[in-house]
């Protein structure tokens, strides 16, 4: 099964000097044979706003849940 998830960025301020708040760097994370994190890299500067919607089980929980470090990735780095 292999579902994916797509991600939306909105800028909402001016950024004079863009910082990246968060970066995600080719993050994987595996249930068993599962794979609910694939090679997920992408990056959030100061001022925007991300949304992320997709399928159930395509995996938004476990990338929400690796961000904030209740889960930890099997790869890649955050």
């Amino acid at each position: 099964m292999n579902q994916h998830f797509s991600a939306t960025v909105q800028q909402v301020a001016d950024v004079r000097t863009p910082v990246d708040v968060v970066r995600l760097t080719d993050v994987r994370r595996r249930f068993g044979t599962t794979a609910a994190l694939d090679g997920v890299s992408l990056s959030v500067r100061k001022g925007e706003i991300l949304g992320i919607i997709g399928r159930s089980g395509a995996g938004k929980s476990t990338l929400i849940r690796c961000l904030n470090g209740l889960e930890r990735p099997d790869s890649g780095e955050i």
